[in-house]
């Protein structure tokens, strides 16, 4: 989606009189959107949760920022489907689209916690089309732990077309190497603030790379959150740079 679309979906809902919605979950509003992995929390039935992500990446030759834009539909309280575009500008830039849906909800047995299963198919602008099938699970850590929620995200990518590939990488992405990322990480929500830390490991044909992100959201009136995380490198060619990625998600109800 393209920026300007989401702030005239904004501007139509506020103008229409459209009420914000909430995700899953009961009580003070939780973490919506972290940086590195997707959370198990899925939109209920008629919401709909409009995010962008622009980021900027010491390693971009031009300073140029990239840019993401997503879109999530809860179908039902279970079930929701997504889109996301995302545009890096300057040289090094590409553009990609990815359509996708996934399932889940809190697990039984009353227990503070939830899991969700998603596919998404991705293409980018060169051609390459990819398969990334991935589980998310979260769960409240005990009281005497404090007011913790921990969360963890294990993904796959399959190669279904491939790309034009980029002489650095020390095989080429021609789908004989299936790609990996595991991730997670903690997060504190203290009333409408959400102190978070999480890190991100990825594997394939080009090595393993891995990340670390500490980060800062806040749970604002009217059904938005705004967020920002500082992912730094820790392993790879990566390795100690860093990057700027800032969220703002609005949610709003669009079935009641």
């Amino acid at each position: 989606m393209h920026p300007a679309s989401f702030l005239a979906v904004v501007a139509v809902a506020y103008a229409g009189g459209v009420a914000p919605a909430r995700a899953q979950g009961e009580g003070a509003p939780g973490l919506e959107e972290a940086a590195l992995s997707d959370l198990a929390r899925l939109q209920e039935r008629g919401a709909l949760q409009l995010t962008l992500t622009p980021a900027w990446s010491a390693l971009s030759p031009s300073g140029a920022p990239g840019m993401g834009a997503a879109a999530e539909y809860g179908v039902t309280d279970w079930w929701q489907v997504g889109a996301e575009a995302a545009v890096a500008w300057g040289e090094d830039g590409g553009r990609a689209l990815a359509l996708g849906t996934r399932v889940g909800g809190r697990l039984p047995g009353g227990a503070d916690a939830g899991a969700a299963l998603g596919v998404e198919v991705e293409v980018e602008a060169g051609g390459g089309v990819t398969l990334e099938p991935s589980l998310a699970a979260e769960a409240a850590l005990p009281r005497w732990a404090g007011p913790f929620r921990a969360f963890a995200e294990a993904g796959a990518t399959f190669v279904l077309a491939a790309g034009p590939g980029e002489p650095s990488d020390p095989l080429p992405d021609d789908g004989t190497l299936p790609g990996w990322a595991l991730g997670g990480g903690l997060v504190a929500s203290l009333g409408a603030a959400h102190l978070l830390l999480e890190t991100r490991w990825e594997g394939g044909g080009f090595g393993v790379e891995g990340a670390v992100a500490p980060g800062l959201a806040w749970s604002l009136p009217g059904g938005w959150e705004g967020g920002v995380s500082v992912p730094v490198g820790v392993h790879g060619p990566e390795a100690g740079v860093a990057s700027l990625v800032i969220h703002l998600t609005y949610e709003l109800e669009l079935v009641r």
